[in-house]
C-alpha cells in the first residue's frame, strides 16, 4: 500500500490519512526485518560486532578492536595461537637471522659451500653400505704402526721384549710377534723358533709375504744360534756372539715361513 502524500506544501492529511501511513510503514520495516536485530544498550568504541546465538537477530559487542587507522587489536587467539606471545617470540629473533652468513653456519656447526672442496661436492655415496667387523678394526687405527698391525702385513714396529734364560729353549710365534729378545749366555745356546703353522697363526689374518723383523741380543761372548722349527727356512748366518742380529720372518704359504737375516 502506498504512503498518502500532498502536492501542496503544508497541506495537512486527514487522521485517517496519517493512521493508514503509519500502518504502511510498520509493515514495511517489518518485511525488511529491520526490527529484529537487537544490539545492547552500550558498546565500546572501535569494537568489532558480533552475532549472539545462531538466530542471526541478536548482536553484541566484540572483543577485537579496529582503530580509525586499521590497527587490529585481539584478545583473546588466532587460530588457536596466542599473538602476544607469538609476537615475544619473533621480537626474540635477532636480526638478519635467516641471512646464510659465515658466522651463522660456523655457529651452527656446518660448512658453508665455499669451504667444501669441489671433489667432496662431486663425492657420491652409494645409498648403502656394510662396514665389515674388520673394516672397522682398521678405520678406528690411531697410526700407521697400529694399521700396520691390524693389516697384518708388511713391516711390524716392535711390540715387546722377551729376556731369554740362560738355556735352549724354543721361541714360541707369541714371542717371535713380540719383536726383539735379551740373552746373557754362560756357554753356547741354540733357540729354536715355533713351527711355521704357529708363526702363521699369530699373524692373524695374514697373506703370503706378510712379514715382520725379529731382533736377538746376545750380551756375552758365548755363541747364540737361531734355529729353525718345523716347516722354518733360515736364510743367512744364524749365529750371534756378543751382539745383535736381526732377521725379517716371511710368510711364504699357509704352511711354510722364511726367516732371512738382515
Amino acid at each position: 500500500m502506498a504512503v498518502t502524500t500532498r502536492s501542496v506544501k503544508g497541506a495537512p492529511l486527514t487522521h485517517a490519512e496519517l493512521d493508514a501511513n503509519f500502518t504502511t510503514l510498520d509493515g514495511d520495516i517489518t518485511a525488511v526485518g529491520l526490527n529484529n536485530v537487537v544490539g545492547p544498550a552500550v558498546a565500546t568504541d572501535n569494537a568489532l560486532v558480533r552475532f549472539n546465538l545462531s538466530t542471526g537477530k541478536l548482536v553484541e559487542n566484540g572483543q577485537t578492536i579496529e582503530d580509525d587507522s586499521g590497527n587490529v587489536v585481539i584478545a583473546g587467539t588466532l587460530n588457536t595461537r596466542t599473538l602476544a606471545a607469538d609476537s615475544s617470540k619473533l621480537d626474540a629473533i635477532e636480526a638478519s637471522a635467516d641471512v646464510t652468513d659465515t658466522a651463522n653456519v660456523t655457529t651452527a656447526g656446518a660448512l658453508m659451500d665455499s669451504e667444501v672442496s669441489v671433489n667432496l661436492k662431486t663425492l657420491t655415496l652409494p645409498a648403502s653400505a656394510t662396514l665389515s667387523t674388520y673394516g672397522i678394526t682398521l678405520t678406528d687405527d690411531a697410526d700407521a704402526p697400529t694399521a700396520r698391525k691390524t693389516l697384518e702385513t708388511g713391516e711390524f714396529d716392535l711390540k715387546t721384549t722377551t729376556a731369554l734364560s740362560d738355556a735352549a729353549a724354543t721361541l714360541t710365534a707369541a714371542q717371535l710377534r713380540g719383536g726383539e729378545f735379551t740373552i746373557t749366555p754362560t756357554v753356547a745356546r741354540i733357540q729354536t723358533t715355533d713351527t711355521a703353522t704357529a708363526i702363521v697363526a699369530a699373524i692373524t689374518g695374514s697373506i703370503d709375504n706378510s712379514n715382520f723383523l725379529i731382533t736377538i741380543v746376545n750380551l756375552a761372548a758365548f755363541d747364540v744360534t737361531l734355529a729353525a722349527g718345523v716347516g722354518v727356512t733360515l736364510v743367512g748366518g744364524a749365529v750371534i756372539n756378543n751382539g745383535s742380529a736381526t732377521w725379517r720372518v716371511r710368510r711364504t704359504s699357509a704352511t711354510t715361513v722364511t726367516i732371512v737375516r738382515m
